[in-house]
């Protein structure tokens, strides 16, 4: 009876010894990846250089280290621009962003040796580097910025791609574009110059016989001079416009806003 009592408990013991090796062997060491992209709001009246920060984490850097790229495609509307940034920092596909500098933590070799034990010498050995992470400081080049991401709030998509092709980690951000450029006051001042607009009591661009509304500043505060082909006929600084004499024959004037 003691014999078997023996048995079974070494046999009980093998058994769980290798189930536990078993298990150690299929799930390996944990591994996790993550980045983590932050976004600064941008006002393109008051700013110049606006900052972005990638931070990427690896846990187990085995096939994700060293990071072949990393691509940011900011999106707006239908409007999408992709930034690749190689692994010597240089962006490539877009001109607003760059890459100011960098820093790496960790990524120690490890060697080999370190593993579990569970009474009869079996373990988990492994060896390469340790985990570690990677920061990007970045800079977005707001003259540079896209006139359709004014007024928009603009989607960021990240992905890092790993020394294998099969590794990837992606994460997602955002930032609104506040303000106004100068060429988009303009658009809007030439849109704003409607004939219903400026043409005071007149009907019709050609035939005046009333005077005109010539504003002198728009809604955005856009100061206006009016120039005139006839001054005497149509006044540039008030819009009086003085009609020919009936014994006169109808006159052509041109008249220009700058």
């Amino acid at each position: 009876m003691l014999f078997k009592r023996g048995l079974k408990r070494h046999l009980f013991s093998g058994i769980f010894t290798v189930l536990v090796i078993s298990m150690l062997i299929l799930s390996g060491p944990a591994g996790a990846v993550n980045a983590v992209l932050t976004t600064s709001n941008v006002n393109i009246e008051n700013d110049i250089l606006v900052p972005f920060q990638l931070d990427v984490e690896i846990d187990d850097p085995t096939n994700f280290y060293p990071l072949s790229n990393t691509v940011l495609t900011f999106n707006s509307g239908s409007n999408s621009y992709s930034c690749t940034i190689d692994s010597s920092n240089v962006v490539s596909g877009c001109d607003f962003l760059s890459v100011v500098s960098s820093s790496i933590s960790g990524f120690q070799d490890l060697g080999f040796g370190y593993g579990y034990g569970y009474g009869y010498g079996y373990g988990y050995g492994t060896g390469g580097i340790g985990s570690g992470g990677i920061s990007y400081y970045m800079i977005v080049n707001v003259a540079s910025l896209p006139e359709e991401f004014i007024g928009t709030t603009v989607d960021v998509d990240v992905v890092v791609n790993g020394a294998s092709s099969s590794e990837t980690i992606n994460d997602a951000g955002s930032f609104e574009v506040s303000g106004v450029t100068d060429s988009l006051l303009v658009a809007n001042l030439k849109a704003g110059l409607l004939f219903s607009v400026i043409g005071g009591s007149n009907a019709n661009e050609n035939n005046i016989n009333g005077n005109l509304n010539l504003i002198s500043i728009n809604a955005d505060g856009i100061m206006i001079t009016w120039s005139s082909s006839d001054a005497a006929t149509i006044n540039p600084f008030n819009g009086i416009v003085k009609r020919p004499g009936s014994d006169s024959t109808n006159k052509a004037v041109t008249w220009n806003c700058f």
